[in-house]
């Protein structure tokens, strides 16, 4: 049998099956509930054995957990034992559904008298930092963990001041802005008590330094051990950006990324500390296997490998962000063991210049390999990309079209290899 909590709204709005006791016995009770849902679908509860009025057995319950209760207890006619579902720590009856299985049966075993111990006003187990820093945009995760008697509710607060619908015992911030700075709280309470937890500080900066977008092309993808195969997608390989600094030594910018396409990674946009947009400066792109360790210098053990440092020219502002074309091929290799060779399919240098608009629409100039094919592709968003032209580049190298039909107000340019 499976039954759920009262509505949302009132603060206490239980669903309950009753048993009437048809005459005067001692009763073995034995009940067990699980979660009626699974996985995302199931929300948290409460559940309650109740004889007489009286609560002798009450449990919070997260989502897709269950519990059980048995006892010994003396009814006479027309007593009742009532088995109570209610919403939960968060007072949501979405997914707070249960299945029970509740037996009594007549015993001549002595009724045992079990209690629920006395209630407790909520404790703090444990919260976020006291302080934490985030650049615009970014994401930030708190969570406290309170125990004492259920049911527990969870308020959160910005600067003192309560947030709308904040009432789980997390809080997800995305996409957090400056106004967002400021000092976060919860207040843990039940019919008991409450309990405020020391909060949290936090700052929002602004991100600084010139910008580069964290990915590669066809043109330049990362090959396997022996580069006859490009290394796959998923599994334990990640890879890191890393600038050279002033003093001569390579420091890694931001986390790793994984391979979304075998040879072919995305991390998205990095700021390089220290730099402004338009100055060029040195990466280099690592890969290694983090089984063998958590960092490229740790993983000495495993496949790894780099590519030989290059230069870019750094966006940010209004400028876009800096592109990985210039990002030499490179293979991974294994201790003891040459790098092999990539033999290169990029046309470098490969450019694509904005000439004039005519009459007929826009004018642009493909620079790359004498003889190479190029697909001229366009974007609204900088994230779908649509083939526009193809150009085959003539004796010098270069080759130019003209855009008839520009997509929208804003619309942006790429060139990519098809074939030499």
């Amino acid at each position: 049998m499976w039954f759920h909590p009262g509505a949302n709204g009132p603060p206490e709005n239980f669903g309950a099956l009753r048993f009437t006791a048809p005459s005067n016995a001692n009763y073995r009770v034995v009940t067990v509930v699980n979660s009626l849902y699974t996985g995302s679908y199931s929300g948290d509860t409460d559940f309650h054995v109740v004889v007489n009025g009286v609560e002798v057995f009450g449990q919070g319950l997260p989502a897709t957990a269950g519990t059980s209760y048995s006892n010994v207890v003396a009814l006479v006619a027309g007593d009742t034992v009532d088995f109570a579902l209610g919403r939960g720590a968060d007072g949501n009856g979405y997914g707070a559904g249960l299945k029970i299985s509740a037996i009594l049966t007549p015993t001549t075993d002595v009724p045992v008298v079990v209690t629920n111990p006395p209630p407790t006003a909520p404790v703090i187990v444990s919260q976020p930092p006291l302080v934490l820093s985030v650049h615009v945009g970014g994401t930030v995760a708190l969570h406290v963990t309170a125990s004492g008697s259920p049911v527990l509710s969870y308020q959160w607060l910005f600067n003192d001041g309560e947030i709308p619908g904040a009432t789980n015992s997390g809080l997800t911030l995305g996409n957090v802005q400056l106004a967002q700075a400021g000092v976060y709280h919860v207040i843990v309470s039940n019919p008991v008590g409450s309990v405020t937890n020391s909060g949290t500080s936090l700052s929002v900066n602004v991100a600084a330094g010139g910008t580069v977008n964290l990915a590669n092309l066809s043109s330049n993808r990362v090959y396997d051990v022996g580069a006859s195969s490009l290394v796959p997608a998923g599994g334990s390989l990640v890879v890191g950006l890393f600038h050279a600094t002033n003093g001569g030594g390579f420091v890694q910018v931001g986390g790793t990324t994984s391979f979304i396409l075998p040879g072919r990674f995305a991390g998205g946009i990095r700021f390089i500390p220290g730099t402004a947009a338009g100055q060029s400066v040195e990466l280099q792109v690592r890969v290694w296997d983090t089984a063998f360790g958590a960092t490229y210098d740790d993983a000495a053990g495993g496949r790894r490998g780099a590519s030989s440092t290059f230069s870019v020219t750094l966006g940010g502002g209004i400028q876009l962000p800096a592109n990985l074309n210039p990002m030499p091929e490179f293979a991974l290799t294994l201790p003891g063991l040459a790098a092999a060779q990539v033999k290169s399919t990029a046309s470098l240098p490969l450019a694509l210049r904005h000439l004039t608009r005519t009459s007929e629409g826009w004018a642009f100039m493909v620079t790359g390999a004498a003889g190479a094919t190029y697909a001229i592709e366009t974007s609204t968003d900088l994230a779908q990309w649509k083939t526009a032209a193809y150009v085959v580049a003539g004796e010098t190298g270069t080759a130019e079209f003209i855009h008839h039909d520009p997509v929208g107000a804003q619309c942006f340019y790429r060139a990519r290899l098809v074939n030499q």
